[in-house]
């Protein structure tokens, strides 16, 4: 887990944007970037589950997937203070 990575370290990103010549340059930290993976997966996730739901009606998936942690997260303090 992210929490448990006992080093974070800076890095510094060269992307490509369409519609600009050349990179542009962006700091940023392993832990931010392992952060935005593990979100950009569940999003993936998310229409996957989507399109197998269409495909497989009758098969159930478990609530939570594809659905952000802090999607959850705030649902769950939701549910509480009601």
């Amino acid at each position: 887990m992210l929490h448990d990575l006992r080093h974070d370290r800076e890095l510094v990103m060269e992307s490509e944007l369409p519609g600009l010549d050349g990179t542009i340059v962006h700091r940023t930290t392993l832990k931010r970037e392992l952060a935005y993976l593990a979100d950009h997966s569940v999003h993936h996730l998310a229409m996957v589950r989507i399109a197998l739901e269409q495909e497989l009606p009758l098969v159930r998936f478990p609530g939570h997937l594809g659905v952000a942690a802090s999607t959850r997260n705030h649902q769950a303090r939701a549910v509480a203070a009601h």
